[in-house]
């Protein structure tokens, strides 16, 4: 199957990993948001991105109030 290709897949895949950092704090109770970035996060393979990839699981699975990065 051949796919389409240009941005649909991967909306963020051009995102350093500081900019996917800020977009969760500022998006911190939006699952919707969060889901994009999980979705983006495991393409990568960086210590920093797992890092990032368990919190925005962590939030996913417990959206309450918190403080963080």
């Amino acid at each position: 199957m051949k796919r389409s290709g240009g941005k649909s897949g991967r909306p963020m895949g051009d995102w350093t990993i500081d900019q996917l950092e800020d977009h969760v704090s500022a998006h911190e109770y939006d699952l919707s948001e969060l889901a994009v970035v999980r979705s983006e996060l495991g393409y990568r393979s960086t210590k920093r991105s797992a890092e990032l990839k368990d919190l925005v699981d962590r939030m996913i699975r417990n959206p309450e109030p918190r403080g963080l990065l």
